[in-house]
């Protein structure tokens, strides 16, 4: 995956973390991020929910390269990050 902006090529390639109920979490778009919470377990996905909406558990499905994905993105654990790109 393709990111538009160095600082999300730089947290895409952070090693993954071991996902807790409760960690925040990022969801990595091209120029975007998305603030998650860590609300659900199991081996194969995470259950996230974003923190500026009401709640929509969305399934995050582990890979083989230790990450964790919602649709084609990543999602990294032990941080939160919001940020909407002005220029799109």
């Amino acid at each position: 995956m393709t990111y538009g902006s160095l600082e999300n090529i730089m947290i895409a390639t952070v090693k993954p973390a071991e996902p807790k109920i409760g960690d925040g979490a990022t969801l990595i778009l091209w120029t975007d991020r998305q603030a998650l919470t860590v609300i659900g377990l199991s081996k194969r996905y995470i259950i996230v929910t974003r923190d500026s909406q009401p709640p929509n558990p969305l399934k995050a499905y582990l890979r083989k390269d230790g990450n964790y994905y919602l649709g084609g993105h990543i999602v990294k654990i032990g941080f939160r990050d919001e940020y909407r790109d002005p220029h799109f």
